[in-house]
């Protein structure tokens, strides 16, 4: 928690919040003042309150958390706390009690200025992030499949699969059609041939 409220104030509510419990987990911001980034970056692993400290205090939290390969998320509703929000990773403001600046410089505005929001927010976007992903194997897997079956059959020279044949191809010619009909019909033809063109033998049609 980086608050600008009194070192006293700031240790009550960390308290209720149950991320502090001593004199110990406070910092002040005249005791960061000075303080060079690598003494920041490990008070970072062992405080977890720091009160009473500036705008360019708050910015400077925030890129040693990140440069220590921290996502950073930052909440805050006033003036002094647009120069974190924009830094941050994650920006949220109030809406409700939250600036116009806060808000500008935010990412995220929760219109209900209930923290509980954010991590309804956070599952919900998980969710929808894990169906994109799924989504997105599905069409390269299938995509994937798709062509290496087009490829093996150009290379072995088979016909090319899950490709609609011509319209010519499935249907027969009409030299087809004749030579597929009845031996009968076939001997009835060649004598009705014989008898017009005046032939004198004789035809059966067994």
């Amino acid at each position: 928690m980086v608050t600008g409220d009194h070192p006293l104030t700031a240790l009550a509510i960390a308290r209720d919040l149950d991320i502090g419990d001593g004199p110990g987990h406070v910092l002040t911001g005249q005791e960061l003042a000075g303080e060079a980034k690598p003494r920041l970056r490990s008070a970072l692993d062992t405080v977890t309150v720091f009160a009473r400290v500036t705008p360019a205090q708050k910015l400077e939290l925030v890129e040693v958390a990140q440069q220590a390969g921290h996502f950073v998320a930052v909440t805050g509703d006033g003036v002094n706390d647009a120069p974190a929000l924009r830094r941050a990773n994650v920006g949220i403001a109030m809406g409700r009690g939250g600036t116009d600046v806060a808000r500008e410089a935010s990412d995220l505005v929760l219109s209900d200025d209930n923290f509980a929001t954010i991590v309804n927010g956070i599952e919900e976007g998980r969710v929808a992030y894990h169906n994109i992903r799924n989504v997105i194997y599905l069409l390269i897997a299938a995509g994937i499949a798709e062509v290496t079956t087009l490829g093996l059959a150009v290379v072995v020279g088979l016909p090319l699969p899950m490709l609609r044949r011509s319209c010519c191809g499935s249907t027969s010619s009409p030299t087809a059609s004749s030579t597929s009909r009845s031996p009968s019909s076939a001997a009835t033809a060649t004598c009705s041939a014989r008898r017009r063109a005046g032939q004198t033998s004789r035809c059966s049609t067994g």
